[in-house]
């Protein structure tokens, strides 16, 4: 992904090539377990990244918590609201969530599936036992 991801780059980083645009490009890739329960991604000059499973569509979505310097943030992506993201968050200074506020007409009109269908995927539990 990290290798398709800076071919995909490559044009806009050759369209700057005339104006340096500086660092902030580079790609480091941390591979982790997606399952663990508050793991920790980057513990590293007084920055702390940790992890935890998200209810998704489907297994692999993590949530992150950023801590550094007394401060710290989460970064949820989409999905639902899960008790996990509630004990992990707790005491952050910013919290930043996504949400899709009528994802069963959305997912009807792009896939082309009814809004029934839809939903019933969308209700299920996640694999974590939180809804």
């Amino acid at each position: 992904m990290a290798d398709n991801m800076r071919k995909m780059l490559r044009w806009h980083l050759e369209e700057f090539d005339t104006c340096p645009i500086g660092d902030g490009y580079e790609i480091e890739v941390n591979e982790f377990d997606y399952r663990d329960e508050n793991g920790i991604t980057r513990d590293q000059g007084g920055v702390t990244v940790r992890h935890w499973p998200r209810s998704h569509g489907k297994d692999g979505a993590s949530a992150y918590r950023l801590d550094w310097n007394g401060l710290s943030s989460v970064w949820t992506g989409d999905g639902r609201p899960d008790e996990l993201t509630v004990k992990y968050a707790q005491g952050a200074d910013v919290f930043v969530t996504e949400v899709q506020s009528d994802i069963a007409a959305l997912m009807s009109a792009k896939m082309g599936l009814p809004p029934t269908h839809v939903k019933s995927i969308w209700s299920r539990p996640c694999h974590y036992g939180r809804a």
